[in-house]
């Protein structure tokens, strides 16, 4: 996770923590917002954390890096808050031409 979470947290306090399947749902309408017609794949992990899997063209030219941090620039957009960011263990962004 990256560390500008902490500060942008600071102002999406959440009172109560959100069930696992609201986590899921958020991540899952954020993620098509930005891959309305691409894999994108919500899956519960180890111990209740939570993996995300998106499989895209978006990603045909980006470095691992750059995938990922574009992976969490959406997830940012949410209001999720740190320990719920904390909980997304696998973060995955894979190009279709990987595949073959």
């Amino acid at each position: 996770m990256p560390q500008s979470l902490s500060l942008r947290n600071q102002t999406h306090k959440r009172t109560r923590p959100r069930a696992r399947p609201a986590l899921k749902s958020l991540l899952q309408s954020a993620l098509r917002g930005k891959f309305p017609s691409d894999t994108v794949d919500i899956s519960d992990g180890f111990d209740g954390n939570i993996h995300v899997l998106v499989v895209s063209r978006v990603f045909d030219k980006m470095s691992e890096r750059s995938r990922r941090a574009y992976l969490w620039n959406v997830i940012e957009s949410t209001d999720m808050t740190d320990a719920e960011l904390e909980l997304i263990t696998v973060l995955l962004a894979i190009s279709p031409r990987e595949l073959k």
